[in-house]
């Protein structure tokens, strides 16, 4: 209807989501280290500096987390997002460029957390929902959803077990999150 009242004349909607039987079963393993995973494009545009603050701070309160978090990339990631986590030893993050659909659901698959950031525009906020949230959904894993508090996205999944949906400048409930889904990881528990 948005559309339409736009002069569209001829629209369609295409429904997202997975199939369960076409989705592979996740096999309930669980990474050595907590790996926090991005699958996709992570422009400059999505760059949040309240997740890196938030990391560091969350590292600060228990330094032995420090050697048992990875930051894993598939797909297309600025430099200027990955030498964000400085807090990090250069080993633990891991850039695996562009990869097989299969290798990057086996990398969400394994995650302690999967990140999803939205860009930090108006026209992201109405009838976009990235496809990748619902291959997120398939692995029972947390979600760490950092973007715009009414987005259509956000209105989706606000209420979902183990889904963080926070704002882009939310140091305080970026790092709540990270600390939740680290002692789900350590207790090896899935929403699912």
């Amino acid at each position: 209807e948005l559309f339409k009242s736009k002069g569209a004349k001829r629209t369609a909607v295409v429904f997202n989501g997975f199939e369960p039987e076409t989705t592979p079963q996740n096999e309930q393993t669980f990474a050595e280290k907590f790996s926090i995973v991005h699958t996709g494009t992570l422009g400059e545009d999505r760059l949040v500096p309240a997740l890196f603050s938030g990391l560091e701070n969350f590292i600060k309160s228990d330094a032995s987390v420090k050697n048992l978090i990875h930051i894993e990339f598939a797909g297309n990631t600025t430099d200027a997002i990955k030498s964000g986590f400085q807090s990090l030893s250069p080993k633990s993050v891991i850039d695996y460029g562009f990869v097989p659909h299969k290798e990057a659901i086996k990398l969400t698959q394994k995650a302690g957390l999967l990140l999803l950031i939205q860009n930090n525009a108006k026209l992201n906020i109405v009838g976009r929902i990235p496809s990748k949230v619902f291959e997120y959904l398939a692995t029972g894993n947390p979600i760490l959803i950092i973007g715009n508090l009414s987005s259509d996205l956000a209105e989706l999944v606000r209420n979902e077990p183990g889904i963080y949906v926070v704002d882009f400048k939310d140091e305080q409930a970026i790092e709540q999150a990270i600390k939740e889904s680290y002692s789900f990881w350590k207790n090896k528990k899935r929403f699912n």
